[in-house]
């Protein structure tokens, strides 16, 4: 947590390479929520990324034909990491492929004989690939086997998803290095990690003294989201603008979360589509994206927090709906006022105690409610989510207990108003007390 929000906070505050992590609106807490749900939204994804799998670097998972190809490496989902190029204003930043390359996984799944951590290297030393044998526990490479995208080589696939958000692709990769890493260094830009060098060592993501103990993880997830997530606006579609249409339309709108995980995942925000895949997918874990977001948005009590606004009173009409009418009034005319027909009686004392509750009063009701604590709690103090009925975390039974003390001893703010719990002297006080509560 720690490493999060110091990442946070340099990229929320200074930002990095003129993209800052998207905070809200200053106006108050209606201006927060959108930073709040902006927030919550990036754990959501990262979780399912990585956090879950408690990995750094990304998991070789698809299977194709039951198995899985080694030369997954090279891209999943339809995908080639290799060939994530940026767009032809931002080119100058790509990193180059380079066929030479070596790179080595530190993690991998962590289910019982599950595929070894990715690699790649040139065909000069891996000429082909096979597949990992997940019944033995070991690669396989006696013939080679392809990934969804026809790869049998991992020459050039050293591009896979790393870090919290699994940041993939020479794109990527390579503004990094610009904003972040070595090139920006050499170039005289402000560089926050200068030893390392994302193109020549994408690695170093998971694999360099940074690491481990360091925001370094977080820094490349939360500076890929405000680069390329808060940035997004394709067809139609812009990010900001439907992250405040979700707010403010009181938070139901799940599909928006969808759209955020296609966007990440392949790409797209109209799943299924084609987005950085040769062919039109869905993102990875879509479903279990979306219910994560539900669960991390109802765990941090957003919808009770931050209320939407009431939706805006309505114009009043230029002219009458109807024409006025000349019918009769349908009311009888008011009957004449007569004399009472009883005189009022007098009472030698007030029907209610306005005075301070006596402490006979007070130690009898509180004898009362403490008789029934665990029905008050069971039946009463809960809260209602989309999973069911939960105790609340704001209205607690010592909370309630103390407030109503308050109320009736005169201590605080019920010195001069007290809350009638009785009168202390009628046979039914106790129960006029529990009456006035339970109403």
């Amino acid at each position: 947590l720690p490493d999060f929000l110091d990442a946070l906070i340099v990229i929320a505050e200074e930002g990095v390479g003129g993209r800052k992590f998207y905070l809200g609106e200053p106006t108050g807490a209606q201006g927060v929520k959108y930073g709040i749900v902006n927030v919550i939204m990036f754990l959501a994804q990262a979780y399912k990324e990585s956090i879950q799998y408690d990995a750094c670097d990304e998991n070789n998972w698809e299977l194709v034909n039951d198995r899985f190809p080694l030369s997954n490496a090279c891209g999943q989902l339809d995908m080639s990491y290799q060939d994530m190029h940026c767009s032809e204003e931002e080119a100058y930043m790509e990193c180059p492929v380079k066929p030479e390359m070596e790179q080595y996984a530190l993690t991998s799944a962590l289910w019982f004989q599950a595929p070894a951590p990715f690699y790649c290297g040139p065909k000069s030393k891996y000429p082909t690939t096979g597949f990992w044998d997940y019944e033995l526990g070991r690669e396989n490479n006696k013939d080679a086997y392809a990934n969804s995208r026809g790869r049998v080589d991992v020459e050039g696939c050293c591009w896979w998803g790393r870090g919290v958000m699994q940041t993939r692709g020479t794109c990527n990769y390579g503004k990094l290095n610009y904003f972040l890493g070595a090139r920006a260094s050499r170039e005289g830009r402000p560089a926050r990690y200068p030893k390392i060098d994302f193109c020549e060592f994408p690695q170093g993501v998971c694999s360099s003294d940074e690491t481990y103990g360091g925001e370094l993880q977080w820094m490349i997830g939360l500076f890929e989201w405000a680069d390329r997530i808060q940035t997004y606006d394709k067809d139609g579609w812009n990010f900001i603008e439907k992250l405040k249409e979700f707010c403010d339309g009181g938070y139901t709108d799940f599909a928006f979360v969808d759209a955020v995980s296609g966007i990440l995942n392949i790409g797209c925000h109209d799943p299924p589509c084609q987005g950085f895949s040769n062919s039109a997918v869905e993102p990875h874990n879509k479903r279990e994206r979306n219910d994560t977001f539900q669960r991390f948005l109802n765990e941090f009590k957003v919808a009770r927090n931050f209320p939407p606004p009431p939706p805006p009173t309505p114009l009043p009409s230029p002219a009458p709906t109807y024409e006025p009418t000349e019918a009769e009034p349908t009311t009888a005319a008011p009957t004449s006022i007569g004399q009472p027909t009883e005189i009022p009686t007098s009472s030698s004392r007030p029907t209610s105690i306005q005075g301070r509750p006596p402490a006979e009063a007070v130690t009898n009701i509180e004898n009362a409610l403490k008789s029934s604590k665990s029905r008050f709690e069971k039946f009463l103090l809960k809260s209602e989510y989309p999973t069911g009925a939960w105790p609340s975390y704001l209205y607690t039974w010592r909370g309630f207990l103390q407030a109503l003390r308050k109320m009736t001893t005169g201590v605080g703010p019920g010195e001069k108003n007290w809350f009638f719990i009785g009168d202390g002297e009628s046979p039914n006080s106790l129960q006029l007390g529990l009456i006035n509560l339970a109403s």
